[in-house]
This record gives C-alpha cells, structure tokens and sequence, in this order.
C-alpha cells in the first residue's frame, strides 16, 4: 500500500514537471503572472490611487509646481493626484495630466477643456526675463504678423513709465513681465509657437467655453485654484501698499491648480484671448485671476476684468497656452 502511493506521488509529480515544463516554452507561465497576478494589483493600485486622487482633488490640495524660468516652486504632486483621480473614479483619463515643454522651453501642463478636447497651458506666468529674450531675438519678431486688431501696435517693449512705477520682489529677471498690453502678449506667444489661452468673453465662467478658467477651476469644480475655500495668503493678493510688489513667477507653493498650474489666483491679472470684439486697440477683452490688489477671497477663477486691447498696466501681464 505504501509502495503505490509512492509510486502516485511520483507519478503526480512527474506530470507537474511536464507541463511547467511545456508552459515554460509556450510562455505561459510569463503570461498569467502579467495578466492575472499584476493585472490585479494594478487594478488594486490604480483604484486607491483614484479614491486618493479624488480625495486631494476635493479637498483642494495642491502642492505641486515647478521653477520653469528658475523661480521657486513647491514641490509634490497632490495637485496631479486630484486631477488624476477624476479617471481613477470614472476610468481611463482622456486628458491625463503631464508636464510638456513649448517651443521657448518653458514647462507646460496639459488640461482638459470639458466638451472640446485637451490642451497646454504655461505652469507659470511669462516672466521679464523670459519677454526680454523674446525683444532680443534676432532676427525681431516682425509686427506685420499680427492679427488685423493689433495692426497699429507698433511697439512691443513694456511702457517705460508703467514699468519705472512697478514694483517686485526676489529676483527681478524672475518676476512676471508687466505694462504689457493684449497685443503684445499675443506677439510673444506667437514667436514662442503658442498663442493667449482662448475662451468666450460673454462666457469666461464656463470651463467648456474658457480655456484659462477650466485650468483654474479644475474644470469647473473648484472656486479657486487649489480649492473650494478662499486660504489667505496662498497666492500674492490682498495687497494694501502702494505700489504693491509682484513675487517671482512659481514662488507660492499653495497658489497651485489641480493640474499643477502656478498663480492663477493674484500676482498679476492675464491677458487671455477672449475679446469682444476684433476691430482694433479699443476692443475690450479679458484679464483673468485678478492681481496683488485683490482681496484673496475675490481673486477666484471667475474674477475677470476687461480693458481696452491697447492699455498697459502694472498689475497685469499673461501666460500662453498650445493645442
């Protein structure tokens, strides 16, 4: 009796090793660990890391930034994690966030515009330096490429006077560019292979109409750009000097969108290409996320002022998207 079942255990045994041997050639063996066991715990994976998304996307936390023109930043990733677990929750993201670089080399971050498709947006607001490469550059950007509007701008330097009245704080070179008007924002976004982030003027509070207010308001879930909640003293608002200081672009880590955009609340209004018209330098067109002189429960991503095409101002300057 023992000796038969010695003999079926060996028998048994000899037939596992035959057919790990066969599945080894086939492949099998590779195949059902990367579909069965890993394909689990991706899945495992990628739902706690939608419910974590969707927890800081909620909560409004947003850390992430980046020093795309050498200015400071926070660091993290929870910006990303809230809008990255919008797909954990209800699937794949057709719009998955990411950093990508535009054609001037400075950093990017891709945005969903619900209803029409993805795009690119700065992570930061085009600063002095950066707009003074763009005066330097030779051969010079040539004015007779402007849109018909801008036609009678014949000059793209900052205004002299407004700029002498300006203020900043830490770096210079690194602060946002100012006393620039709509016309000379679109120029530089055109020598850089971009273009002002466009939308509706009549409708510059719906993130399917307005490409500069679905990155702010994470699509039109949030009030701010790192949330629902004003937080005083995230982004660079509320100032009561005169003149009020801009920062260094990227220089508050809590003045972040979900997709890890920097200062669309405060600093400095932006140009945006949501005008009401196209007829010339009196076009009235929008300036979005309010500036240092707005308070910081005001500076929310529906804020929006509408000068004229042609002025410059102290408190206002721009940032470009791509499609």
């Amino acid at each position: 009796m023992r000796a038969k079942s010695t003999l079926l255990a060996l028998g048994a045994l000899s037939l596992s090793a035959s057919l790990f041997a066969c599945e080894s050639m086939l492949g099998f063996d590779e195949f059902t660990y990367s579909t069965g066991t890993a394909g689990a715990a991706g899945a495992s994976q990628a739902g706690a890391a939608g419910a974590a998304g969707q927890a800081a996307g909620a909560g409004g936390v947003a850390t992430a930034g980046a020093a795309g023109d050498g200015g400071g930043a926070g660091a993290g990733a929870a910006g990303e994690a809230g809008a990255a677990g919008q797909a954990g929750a209800g699937g794949a993201d057709d719009c998955p966030p990411g950093v990508v670089t535009g054609e001037d080399g400075r950093e990017q971050r891709r945005v969903r515009e619900p209803g029409v498709g993805c795009f690119s947006i700065d992570t930061q607001e085009v600063s002095r330096g950066a707009y003074q490469k763009f005066l330097d550059a030779q051969p010079p950007f040539n004015l007779s490429l402007q849109s018909t509007a801008c036609q009678s701008n014949l000059e793209l330097k900052p205004d002299a006077a407004c700029v002498a009245g300006s203020k900043t704080t830490g770096d210079l070179q690194q602060n946002p560019v100012v006393c620039v008007d709509w016309c000379d924002a679109a120029a530089y976004c055109k020598w850089a292979g971009k273009r002002l982030c466009k939308g509706s003027h009549a409708d510059f509070a719906e993130a399917g109409k307005s490409e500069w207010y679905a990155a702010c308001s994470n699509e039109g879930v949030n009030v701010y750009p790192y949330g629902s909640k004003s937080k005083p003293s995230a982004c660079n608002t509320g100032c009561t000097t005169s003149p009020c200081p801009t920062d260094p672009v990227g220089s508050r880590p809590d003045c972040v969108s979900a997709r890890g955009v920097a200062d669309l609340s405060g600093n400095v209004a932006e140009w945006v290409d949501e005008c009401e018209t196209s007829a010339g330098l009196e076009d009235l067109c929008r300036a979005r996320g309010g500036s240092f002189k707005d308070s910081d429960g005001d500076a929310a991503c529906d804020l929006s002022d509408a000068p004229k095409r042609g002025t410059r101002d102290a408190s206002r300057g721009f940032r470009c998207c791509d499609d």
